[in-house]
């Protein structure tokens, strides 16, 4: 939901932008390297010891997550796997509710490509959630077995999260990491920090020095705060040491930067899977442009083995595409595409003022080739 990239910074900023990003870098691997060392399995490491990057300093008892099901390798079913988790309560400001998760079409396929995908592979599993906003994603994949790290742009989206993890989900603690960092093109930016909006970055986001509008919340809660959007590279320095099973984008238009810089990994064969809401209308206020995005886009199918549409509330108009199926997607009844052409899809939805979500499978997915309808 918003984790992405925003307006420009100095020289200076965008080397001051570049430390940062080493700084965060070093504490990370760390994090991760001794978490590899000392668990043989995942599921049961002792972590709590351990500071997760964003979320205090308490230390909990480690509780594994939910024991997850494998999938049935003959039928591709994905496991129906338990989650142990607890959402925001309707009081958390601005963040969305759980029953959005289970009502939107697109959002149910996605929560059933993550139980598929990580209740399919095998140990360890890793994922990272770029835009995490209100950490539904994050939650449910520390809870199917994950280690997780999430960026998020959004300061007020972290602190919600944050509190939510030590409040109600201790025992996942020790499981997810969060960056108040986004990730792309790097830049010093300005961002709410009385806010959670799941819209957050649609028209752009400032600079530190970019005029704003302040508004203030029911408890007086006003004003701005600064933060950084970092290269993958410099962040993620683990990425060429440890293969992430499932990497999801939801940043408001900055998805074509982020990819862009994400590509190096993909080559490298350090993303599994990638889901990633595309918003082409939207590239050009964070840090891309449509043909730049297209040959982001391009590129990013070209290394995958399958790329699926999923589907989206507002109906796709173009024709070049073929409706397939897995049996275990369900949502938005079941749409699946596949064989579709990115210049369609992104005129397509360009014109409708819409986007969409793609799947894209670097690996076998496990169930063979989608069936056609």
């Amino acid at each position: 939901m918003s984790s992405g990239h925003g307006g420009g910074g100095s020289a200076i900023r965008t080397i001051l932008v570049f430390v940062a990003g080493v700084v965060l870098a070093l504490p990370l691997g760390l994090y991760f390297g001794a978490s590899e060392r000392q668990a043989s399995q995942p599921a049961a490491c002792n972590c709590s010891a351990r500071k997760p990057l964003g979320v205090g300093t308490s230390q909990v008892a480690t509780v594994p997550p939910a024991t997850v099901e494998r999938a049935d390798p003959s039928t591709g079913s994905a496991a129906d796997a338990p989650t142990n988790f607890t959402f925001h309560e309707a009081s958390a400001v601005g963040v969305l509710r759980e029953n959005y998760f289970k009502r939107a079409g697109c959002e149910q396929q996605i929560v059933e490509i993550f139980k598929h995908v990580l209740g399919s592979a095998a140990p360890p599993r890793m994922v990272a959630d770029i835009g995490m906003n209100s950490g539904y994603y994050s939650l449910l994949s520390a809870s199917l077995g994950a280690r997780v790290i999430s960026f998020e742009l959004q300061s007020h989206c972290v602190k919600l999260v944050t509190r939510l993890l030590h409040d109600k989900n201790p025992h996942l603690v020790p499981y997810i990491s969060i960056l108040n960092v986004g990730l792309g093109t790097p830049a010093a930016v300005a961002v709410p920090n009385n806010t959670c909006s799941g819209y957050f970055g649609s028209a752009g986001v400032p600079g530190v020095d970019a005029p704003r509008v302040v508004n203030a919340t029911a408890d007086g809660t006003t004003g701005f705060v600064n933060t950084s959007i970092v290269d993958p590279a410099m962040v993620l320095s683990t990425w060429t040491d440890h293969v992430y099973t499932l990497v999801k984008i939801d940043t408001e238009g900055a998805e074509a930067d982020i990819l862009a810089h994400l590509l190096p990994l993909i080559q490298a064969g350090r993303i599994q899977h990638l889901v990633a809401e595309v918003i082409p209308r939207q590239w050009r206020k964070r840090a891309s442009s449509r043909p730049a995005g297209l040959e982001a886009l391009q590129r990013v199918t070209a290394l995958s083995r399958r790329a699926l549409l999923l589907h989206d509330a507002t109906p796709y108009l173009f024709e070049k595409k073929r409706k397939v199926s897995l049996p275990y997607i369900t949502g938005g009844k079941g749409e699946l595409w596949s064989g579709f052409e990115l210049e369609d899809l992104l005129r397509d939805r360009t014109r409708q003022f819409a986007g969409c979500n793609i799947w894209w499978s670097f690996v076998d997915a496990g169930e063979g080739d989608a069936a056609a309808s």
